[in-house]
C-alpha cells in the first residue's frame, strides 16, 4: 500500500510554469524564500538596531532637558520666594500712595464744596438768626408779665 505521503509528494511543485522539461527535483521553496529575504532582513535588523540606539540617545537627551528644566523652574522659584517680601512691600506702598492720594483728592473737593456751601449759606445764616432774634425779642414781649 503507499503511504498518504508518498501520494501527497507528487502533487508538490517543482519548478516555475513553463515548456516541459523531463525529470526534476522538488523544488524547496521555504529555502528559496529564506535565502531570498535573509539579506533584507539582515539589514532591517541593522535599521532596528540603529533606531533603538537613536531612541536610546533622544531618551537621554530627553532625561537631561527634563533635568535641566527642573533645574531651571526650582532656580526661579528660589528667585521668586526671595523677591516676594520686596514686590509685596512695593505693592503696599503703591496701594498706600494711591490711597493717599484719592484721600486728599477726596478731601480737596471736599473742602471747595464746604467753601462753596459756607459762601452760599453765609448771608442766609445772618438773616435767619436775624430772623429768629426778632421773632424770639416779639414773643418775649407779648408773654404775660412782660411788662414787670
Amino acid at each position: 500500500m503507499v503511504a498518504l505521503r508518498e501520494v501527497l509528494s507528487r502533487f508538490r511543485p517543482v519548478a516555475a510554469p513553463g515548456a516541459p522539461t523531463g525529470a526534476a527535483v522538488p523544488a524547496d521553496r521555504a529555502a528559496e524564500r529564506d535565502a531570498e529575504l535573509k539579506p533584507v532582513f539582515a539589514s532591517l535588523d541593522d535599521a532596528e538596531a540603529g533606531a533603538r540606539g537613536i531612541r536610546d540617545q533622544a531618551a537621554v537627551e530627553a532625561a537631561a532637558i527634563r533635568a535641566g528644566g527642573a533645574r531651571q523652574a526650582d532656580a526661579l522659584l528660589r528667585e521668586a520666594l526671595e523677591r516676594a517680601p520686596g514686590e509685596r512691600e512695593r505693592a503696599a506702598r503703591q496701594v498706600r500712595l494711591e490711597a493717599d492720594e484719592y484721600c486728599a483728592a477726596v478731601f480737596e473737593s471736599s473742602s471747595a464744596r464746604i467753601d462753596s456751601m459756607n459762601a452760599r449759606a453765609g448771608p442766609r445764616v445772618e438773616a435767619f438768626v436775624g430772623e429768629a432774634v426778632a421773632e424770639v425779642a416779639a414773643r418775649l414781649r407779648r408773654a404775660p408779665g412782660a411788662d414787670r
